[in-house]
């Protein structure tokens, strides 16, 4: 109910957009024009019938976000870039490339577009439908590179890294080192982010922010408990935990810190989160199930921004970045 009051009406009149979401649509779009064209080739030289399915279903979300993006630039006059090449119907050697390497460049793509669409989210600012539309795009390439990882497993194309070798001997599952490196990191960074925040909220004066905040901490506190549980399975020595004792300075120092600068401390948190959760979901290959921990991480971590967005728009706690002018 908190997040859902800033959507509506003033959504539906907003039309402006700003520099940077300009160039976030020229830059995903020219992404997009890239992508297809260079799937379209893999496709014609993939072999594997359910790796040409895994393709063709790229390509239909490749499409759609192409559509929908070119009909936001000619609403907003932004000029978009050359299309890639049209397939036409030339043969080659079926076996000058192989599905294995196929699949890793398509995977090394789709987690390039991953950072791109995140940075765009983190960068669109103005316009809450862009902003929306990038996080939808990136929720349903997340979709999709979750299933390339577990096809690519399925067909012994990925290569495996160093495997953690301090699982107790009762623990079936394996994880990379990787893996076990981001769990020590997310539960340090948790670790950190539940300290600060419990203290910036005993500076905390708006009502509204204040909900807020405690919503993303009971969040982060979650979190923190699933990451401790993952850490003991798996026999990673885990860090320090923070102290539960919050001195409240509320009553003596009300105004030491503002309500516009807490809110933009934990927005700079919130964006930082986000890329450490997309590094994670991008390098945990080999356990599919930790892999989906980090995608939900990721993802309620994109909503919780883009909601957090909305109120700094309606306190009017964000500077306004330089507007996009057509001419």
């Amino acid at each position: 109910m908190v997040f859902t009051m800033f959507s509506g009406k003033v959504e539906e009149r907003q039309q402006m957009i700003d520099v940077r979401e300009a160039f976030n649509l020229w830059d995903v779009l020219k992404s997009e024009y890239d992508l297809k064209e260079y799937c379209g080739v893999c496709y014609r030289f993939a072999h594997d019938r359910d790796f040409k399915i895994l393709i063709s279903l790229f390509l239909d979300e490749l499409q759609e976000n192409k559509i929908t993006l070119e009909k936001m630039m000619e609403l907003h006059g932004v000029a978009g870039p050359e299309q890639g090449r049209l397939p036409s119907n030339w043969y080659g050697n079926s076996e000058a490339l192989r599905d294995e390497g196929i699949s890793t460049q398509i995977m090394f793509y789709i987690q390039e577009h991953i950072e791109n669409l995140l940075r765009c989210v983190r960068t669109s600012m103005t316009n809450e439908k862009i902003r929306n539309t990038f996080v939808a795009m990136l929720q349903r390439t997340v979709d999709i590179s979750d299933s390339v990882y577990k096809y690519l497993k399925l067909k012994g194309w990925i290569d495996t890294p160093p495997i953690y070798l301090n699982t107790p001997a009762e623990v079936n599952e394996v994880i990379s080192c990787s893996t076990a490196a981001h769990l020590w990191d997310h539960l340090t960074f948790r670790y950190d982010n539940i300290h600060q925040t419990k203290l910036l909220l005993s500076y905390v004066n708006d009502i509204m922010l204040r909900k807020i905040i405690e919503r993303g901490l009971n969040k982060i506190v979650h979190q923190a408990d699933t990451l401790e549980v993952e850490c003991k399975r798996f026999g990673i020595t885990m860090p320090k935990r923070p102290s539960e004792v919050i001195i409240n300075f509320q009553t003596t120092n009300a105004f030491l810190i503002s309500d516009d600068h807490i809110y933009r401390t934990i927005l700079c948190g919130l964006q930082g989160a986000s890329i450490l959760h997309a590094d994670a979901l991008k390098e945990c290959t080999v356990n599919d199930r930790i892999r989906g921990i980090f995608k939900k991480f990721l993802l309620e971590e994109v909503g919780f921004y883009n909601n957090f967005v909305k109120l700094g728009k309606a306190k009017g706690w964000l500077n306004p970045v330089p507007l996009y002018r057509v001419s």
